[in-house]
């Protein structure tokens, strides 16, 4: 009788126990290429500091602007800070640095932005606090006009905030929502992130990503300044603007 040939394991197999044979050890990188970016920063305790002092300030002003009425918010109070008024109390080149660090690491991506060929202007363009009080007040879904840059930075949040505590529920109170697209999870894709705001941290984005803020239980205020901001990237042989614009 022939002998009975002894049957080969299949090329995977003998692949993978040569690396287990060998510990090899691979490096795996996750890309991001799509999507838009999102800054998150720590703000300073001296910034926080002047942030908290200045808009307890002009939350007592009687005679303070409201913002209200070129927002969307279900807030009554939306005040409006000028950027003298930044400037003046020394804060004005720090929130035009974060825009002006955002901006670059984008840029570098985009544009193979370096300054040696590249001018990058930036301005932040209208700043404004926002007091949420409890019980029913919220942002709708909407997105921030005439402007390239959104940001938002927390200054005070519920420290004893109740829970709803409905079972199998995911609590989102107080929290905001970014919404890129539709989302699909057999996909691998979210859409979505959802933040837990913490005092001192602000967040930057383009400034066309929707978002909304859901309302909160209990009597401690949650506020927050809202900003946006403006660039002009520029080829500085040809003179020609790259990106941007209206600054």
């Amino acid at each position: 009788m022939p002998k009975s040939r002894k049957r080969k394991p299949p090329i995977s197999q003998k692949i993978a126990e040569k690396r287990k044979q060998k510990g090899h050890e691979v490096q795996f990188d996750i890309l991001r290429p799509f999507g838009p970016r999102i800054g998150r920063i720590q703000m300073p305790e001296d910034v926080l500091g002047k942030m908290i002092e200045l808009t307890d300030e002009i939350i007592e002003d009687e005679e303070r602007q409201s913002w209200g009425h070129h927002l969307v918010g279900q807030i009554k109070e939306e005040p409006y800070i000028t950027k003298e008024t930044l400037q003046q109390i020394g804060v004005y080149d720090f929130f035009n640095g974060c825009l002006q660090y955002y901006l670059t690491e984008v840029m570098k991506e985009l544009y193979a932005y370096t300054e040696e060929t590249h001018l990058l202007e930036t301005a932040v363009k209208d700043m404004w606090s926002v007091h949420m009080e409890p019980e029913g007040e919220y942002n709708p879904l909407h997105f921030h006009t005439f402007c390239h840059v959104s940001a938002t930075g927390y200054l005070k949040m519920p420290v004893h905030r109740p829970k709803r505590n409905i079972p199998h529920k995911q609590d989102k109170d107080g929290m905001i929502e970014f919404v890129d697209h539709a989302a699909w999870p057999e996909c691998l894709d979210r859409g979505t992130m959802l933040v837990e705001p913490t005092v001192g941290t602000m967040y930057m984005w383009p400034s066309h990503i929707l978002h909304t803020v859901y309302p909160f239980l209990g009597t401690e205020e949650r506020r927050s300044v809202a900003w946006n901001g403006v660039y002009r990237l520029t080829d500085k042989k040809t003179k020609d603007v790259i990106a941007g614009g209206n600054y």
